[in-house]
């Protein structure tokens, strides 16, 4: 059985931008590989037809409609409920400061606070704290990866649903 990475790419595996799907049903769960390609700084593919070892499984031909067809529907959706993001953002008007849309806009998968510093190019770790992370974590738009260890060293802060969307609301990406 010939392998897909074998065909395209050498080195092509699955990783933070590469997800191989076995195949495509309605239930296929996408939110969160999606999620995650926007919220990366590179995006991602999403291939069909491939296991999780890169072995071609193929597609049938009379489904490659469909599945497209299905997989549109799903982002409009996404879209759509994105766009219902005025209500998010009229309510936390008052929180989202430029401050903190400069930090939604940065962040990046999970990041530290100190890598989060350095791409706001910020210096003062008290400013920053003050009048980026806390009113973004008070919010909810951002959360911490250990919540039961806020002062680890191996701390991380990602974006919530609500930070998403926020995100989203203020052109933070392009999808």
């Amino acid at each position: 059985m010939m392998r897909f990475i074998d065909i395209y790419y050498e080195q092509m595996i699955e990783n933070n931008n590469t997800e191989f799907k076995r195949e495509f049903n309605e239930k296929l769960e996408l939110e969160k590989t999606v999620i995650s390609f926007l919220n990366s700084r590179t995006g991602g593919d999403i291939f069909i037809g491939i296991d999780n070892d890169g072995f071609i499984i193929g597609v049938n031909n009379n489904d490659i409609d469909k599945i497209q067809l299905a997989i549109t529907d799903y982002l409009q959706q996404l879209k759509e409920n994105t766009d219902h993001v005025d209500q998010v953002t009229d309510q936390a008007t008052v929180q989202v400061t430029p401050q903190v849309k400069k930090l939604l806009k940065n962040l990046k998968d999970e990041m530290t606070r100190a890598e989060i510093q350095y791409a706001l190019q910020l210096k003062d770790k008290k400013n920053f704290q003050e009048k980026y992370l806390n009113p973004c974590l008070e919010d909810g738009l951002v959360e911490m990866t250990q919540p039961d260890k806020p002062n680890s060293p191996t701390q991380k802060y990602r974006l919530t649903g609500k930070g998403l969307q926020v995100k989203i609301a203020i052109g933070g990406f392009e999808v």
